[in-house]
């Protein structure tokens, strides 16, 4: 198989890190899918070979004298068992690398996407997670998490720099957006400082504000340490809930409170 490219596609590649984001998910998804596929079709091709030589050893065999048929006969016995292992070796293998190619390509409503290797390589020491809503007083009140990238500008005629911030990612759920920074890596723990900005209150406990290092630790592991996790169908590991509560009135928080302690003390 050749690789072609004419001069106007070469100079779009040179280009790479110039590409919208979409283009870049894009391409890294049909270089993993045609790698994926040469794999497959480089096992067809050595299975295949394996077969004519057990094939050509077999006739090879049959051919030697009589006093060592018997020896004949088991070692072909144990190079058919060989060739079996050899196999499914290579099934396993295949079933392993189609999984974790599944888990960068596929996209699902129920499953964090991936984003683009470039946006993973690139430094990210300040994020900053913004909910956007409707006001208090509106029947929906939708949130929406945006997740943005900030990093020092360049300083023009020696005046401060002014932060450039880029938007990465948009959604409707909390553990969605957070989880998209940090399954993609681009929240580092003690690398990268995580900014939320709401007016919301998120508690890991009824007294404990929950910071971004808290939900990091709760929701680990993010890497597979091995491979066996590709190795069967994807299951449940772990469910944690976020208790999200709106901004209320001091003086009505602390009647809860009270009214909450009295019916404790009732009991």
């Amino acid at each position: 198989m050749k690789w072609k490219l004419d001069s106007k596609r070469l100079k779009k590649l040179l280009a790479y890190q110039n590409w919208p984001e979409s283009e870049k998910k894009l391409f890294d998804t049909t270089m993993i899918s045609r790698l994926s596929w040469l794999y497959k079709m480089s096992l067809a091709h050595s299975n295949n070979n394996q077969g004519i030589s057990q094939n050509n050893q077999d006739i090879s065999q049959k051919n030697e004298s009589v006093s060592q048929k018997n020896k004949g006969i088991v070692k072909n016995n144990l190079d058919i068992a060989a060739h079996r292992s050899s196999l499914e070796k290579n099934d396993d293998d295949l079933y392993i690398l189609k999984n974790k190619a599944r888990k960068i390509i596929e996209t699902k409503d129920n499953i964090i996407p991936s984003c683009s290797i470039y946006l993973k390589l690139a430094p990210h020491t300040n994020l900053i997670m913004l909910a956007r809503g409707n006001s208090d007083k509106s029947d929906k009140n939708e949130i929406e998490w945006l997740l943005f990238s900030q990093k020092q500008g360049k300083e023009i005629n020696n005046q401060n720099a002014i932060p450039e911030t880029k938007l990465l990612f948009t959604s409707k759920h909390f553990f969605q957006t957070l989880g998209w920074s940090m399954a993609n890596h681009l929240y580092i723990r003690g690398t990268t400082r995580m900014e939320m900005r709401s007016t919301l209150k998120i508690t890991a406990s009824l007294n404990k504000k929950a910071d971004t290092d808290d939900i990091y630790l709760d929701l680990q592991p993010w890497i597979p340490l091995s491979d066996a996790p590709f190795a069967s169908l994807p299951f449940w590991e772990k469910i944690v809930v976020i208790l999200v509560m709106p901004t209320v009135n001091k003086k009505r928080l602390t009647s809860r409170t009270n009214l909450l302690k009295q019916q404790n003390n009732q009991r």
